[in-house]
């Protein structure tokens, strides 16, 4: 069930609704100090100005805990379509994911605007560049959870197997607690949490591999299967390619803590620190 909340004018508006309003409101007040400013003729002090570009840093930030939410939802969602064979959440998958989006514009015009107004340095430019790598990440997330949904909704009327369902269960619930994991890194700029996430993708491999030797093994003895079957490898490769997405946004937490981009690096392939 949503969050609501009831906004100044006393109407009642959803929590990713009022993020969205929330930092176009920011941005709102902001101009309005800074054309107030240059029509008294003064300017705003270089501690007013520092406090504005923190708080506008630290509402992004927030911002993209939001989306990230929003997207370990679609997950569940598409996990519970998967293994429940249940496709009534399908529309609800489908409007979460137009949220997701909104919330990728609204962040992203944010970045730009700070970027360009702000002139971040060191720490704060860092968040904000690593930020915007990490929409990207997220959104196809976001779009690999409702292509997951979408295919299951074709295996609705299908019966997959205690094995197969089980292992489907499984890497959903590893892509899920990776995603979970990576956020929670962010928010902490817990660099041992971000490491430890990575190394998760290793037992979501594992298991993505096992399924698709038994599912390829089905369909030689089953070709009249395939188009079932072939569903299934692609909601299975699907969660895999989560578990990837998920690394990526450990990297940049990583990026953050260390002012070093590990990619292409050992750790990029889950080595040690």
């Amino acid at each position: 069930m949503k969050r609501q909340h009831v906004n100044a004018d006393g109407n009642v508006v959803a929590a990713d609704e009022r993020l969205i309003r929330s930092s176009v409101a920011v941005r709102d007040r902001t101009r309005d100090v800074a054309t107030q400013a240059a029509v008294d003729g003064m300017e705003i002090d270089g501690d007013a100005r520092r406090w504005c570009a923190a708080r506008q840093i630290e509402d992004v930030r927030r911002q993209v805990l939001a989306m990230g939410g929003l997207v370990e939802e679609q997950i569940a969602a598409s996990l519970h379509v998967l293994t429940e064979r249940d496709a009534t959440a399908g529309a609800e998958i489908r409007e979460r994911e137009e949220q997701v989006n909104a919330a990728e514009l609204a962040i992203d015009e944010r970045c730009a605007y700070i970027l360009a107004r702000r002139q971040p340095a060191a720490s704060d430019l860092r968040l904000v560049l690593a930020v915007v790598k990490m929409l990207a990440d997220l959104e196809r997330i976001g779009d690999e959870a409702k292509r997951i949904a979408r295919l299951a909704e074709h295996l609705v009327g299908e019966e997959g197997g205690t094995d197969v369902t089980a292992s489907l269960r499984e890497l959903g619930v590893q892509a899920r607690g990776m995603l979970r994991g990576a956020l929670d890194a962010f928010a902490r700029l817990d660099e041992h949490l971000a490491l430890d996430v990575m190394r998760r993708d290793r037992r979501l491999d594992e298991i993505y591999k096992g399924l698709f030797a038994v599912l390829v093994e089905r369909m030689q003895h089953a070709p009249d299967q395939i188009p079932t079957e072939l569903d299934r490898l692609w909601c299975a490769r699907s969660f895999e390619r989560i578990g990837d997405r998920c690394k990526n946004l450990c990297e940049y937490v990583l990026y953050l803590v260390r002012g070093k981009d590990v990619r292409h690096s050992g750790l990029a392939k889950g080595g040690e620190p």
